[in-house]
């Protein structure tokens, strides 16, 4: 295991500018769960870059709703958002993961109790989160290290809770690592806040590993980030997405995750190294991808299932044989992205079936997912093996997409009924969500 050096301070307020092609800077639960993993999510379009001070530039500004992502999905639960502003989760249920406020399991999904205008849904391995329309953050499920951010020790919730002094978010991801969790938002004036686990510094806010900056009950500012458009959420590590296309990342680095050349852990903001003109972004258990206004691919980070190039990778690498993509999602250990056509391809670690093409084989360059068609969001998760033994050593993955007809299809690993079929059997190819209003 690599040795981490870390960065801990503060950087001076409105760092986003001039990060794009600067290689500089430091480089990384409740319940008793295992050691958990981590998902990611896009729609059609992503999450749209704007004005900045840097020489990369984008679209949209801060301040701006962006990358909506309405289905979620992880190893053991997953959740949808109605048209109504409803939410739908099924799956593992043992800490509240399904908000219904029964702590059972589900093969179907259940309505999440409460929510009547969620406009985004970010799904972690043991709890959920939901962007309300007013701004408000509403998050249910294990709480064991504060991901749920509302100022309770209290282990887990059954049902939403609010997160604590947040009102204006535009943009939510939470994140899972190794039992505990960590969750952020973007606010409304392009700053970023997080709660959760700290021991690896992803909260951002420079703090020590001393005994009382382990972890945050309640959101915490991330130091001196300002004109944030996204945010992305990795095991032990997040990432921001400037306005201007440029992106930061912050937390543990063992494997590279925070993309600026480096090993080095940062308690802080420090600049991926390249590309400039991102459009959106996506963080896995210890990687990290980014969508370009081209339609190209970028990962960096860690890579021992194929999910960048076959090992691990500092500086951001392009995903060769992928064209005209309009969204990423990042899993554990694999990646999919929504294609112009709306279609969908995934890479990366295949053991469960999560590249959804019909084998279980791992492929080091992106496979089409049979059968898709008509894709708007697309969506990836995982964690290690629940049980003891040789299990805790495997890494498990499931996928899903809505279609632009409102439904979803979902493939990989099922043994809790995340993929909502009905049943707890897993699939190479996708499968509909049964009972979807």
């Amino acid at each position: 295991m690599t040795t981490e050096i870390w960065i801990v301070g503060f950087m001076a307020a409105g760092i986003f500018g001039g990060a794009c092609g600067s290689s500089n800077g430091g480089g990384e639960g409740g319940g008793g769960h295992p050691m958990a993993g981590a998902a990611g999510t896009a729609g059609a379009g992503g999450s749209a870059a704007g004005s900045g001070g840097s020489s990369c530039s984008g679209g949209a500004s801060s301040g701006m709703i962006t990358g909506r992502s309405t289905v979620g999905a992880s190893t053991y639960h997953s959740c949808a958002v109605l048209a109504g502003g409803s939410v739908r989760c099924w799956g593992y249920n043992y800490d509240g993961e399904l908000g219904d406020g029964t702590g059972t399991n589900s093969l179907v999904p259940v309505a999440v109790a409460g929510l009547s205008d969620a406009i985004t849904v970010s799904v972690s391995a043991y709890h959920a989160c939901a962007l309300r329309a007013g701004g408000e953050v509403a998050c249910w499920g294990a709480n064991g290290s504060g991901e749920l951010g509302s100022g309770s020790t209290t282990t887990y919730s059954l049902v939403p809770a609010a997160v604590s002094g947040l009102t204006d978010a535009t943009a939510i991801s939470g994140g899972t690592s190794f039992g505990s969790t960590h969750t952020c938002a973007v606010r409304i004036d392009g700053t970023v806040q997080c709660w959760g686990l700290n021991a690896s510094g992803e909260l951002g806010n420079g703090s020590t590993t001393d005994a009382t900056a382990m972890f945050s009950l309640v959101p915490v500012a991330v130091s001196g980030l300002t004109g944030a458009t996204a945010i992305a959420t990795g095991s032990a590590h997040t990432c921001a997405l400037a306005g201007d296309g440029a992106i930061w990342c912050w937390g543990g680095n063992s494997n590279g995750q925070l993309g600026n050349g480096s090993t080095t852990g940062s308690r802080v903001p420090v600049p991926v190294s390249s590309p400039c003109g991102a459009t959106a972004i996506s963080a896995g258990g210890s990687h990290a991808c980014a969508l370009l206004k081209d339609g190209t691919v970028w990962c960096w980070g860690y890579d021992g299932y194929s999910d960048v190039s076959g090992s691990d990778t500092f500086p951001p690498v392009a995903v060769g044989g992928l064209a005209g993509v309009t969204a990423i999602a990042a899993g554990i250990n694999h990646n999919c992205a929504l294609l112009a056509g709306g279609t969908v391809a995934c890479w990366g670690h295949n053991r469960d079936g999560q590249l959804g093409n019909g084998s279980n084989s791992d492929s080091f360059v992106p496979v089409a997912v049979n059968g898709l068609t008509g894709v708007t969001e697309v969506s990836a998760g995982g964690d290690f093996g629940r049980w003891g033994g040789s299990d805790m050593e495997r890494i498990h993955g499931a996928s899903c997409a809505k279609l632009a007809t409102g439904a979803v299809e979902c493939w990989g690993y099922n043994w809790y009924g995340a993929l909502g079929s009905g049943s707890m059997t897993s699939s190479s190819v996708p499968v509909p969500v049964v009972a979807l209003p």
